[in-house]
């Protein structure tokens, strides 16, 4: 009943949870990054790696994890965008947590 349970409705859920939360965690991570760019170019880092700031390698992910580091990201100003940012890093933990535990269910 229990491995019925987890194939027929666990499985699907958790596969649909990671897949929106992750696409918008990186849809929204890039409109934050856009924004913080053009309105806190302070908080980028100073010296780019080779990913920091590359588009095709998702280079804004890594920047948006720098000013979480270093937690410029208290500076904006504006409630809305510090509330998309909150809300971007829970997309990336739920995402991230649906699929571990997605995968982990092969283990069990």
């Amino acid at each position: 009943m229990a491995n019925t349970w987890f194939v027929e409705v666990a499985v699907p859920a958790l596969i649909v949870t990671s897949i929106v939360c992750l696409v918008s965690y990186a849809l929204l991570a890039r409109m934050i990054y856009d924004y913080i760019s053009r309105n806190y170019g302070d908080l980028l880092p100073q010296r780019d790696t080779w990913v920091q700031g590359d588009d095709i390698a998702m280079g804004f992910v890594t920047t948006l994890s720098h000013i979480n580091r270093t937690g410029g990201w208290r500076r904006i100003e504006s409630a809305f965008w510090r509330r998309l940012y909150v809300l971007n890093r829970a997309l990336g933990w739920i995402g991230s947590i649906a699929l571990v535990i997605f995968l982990g269910g092969f283990f069990v």
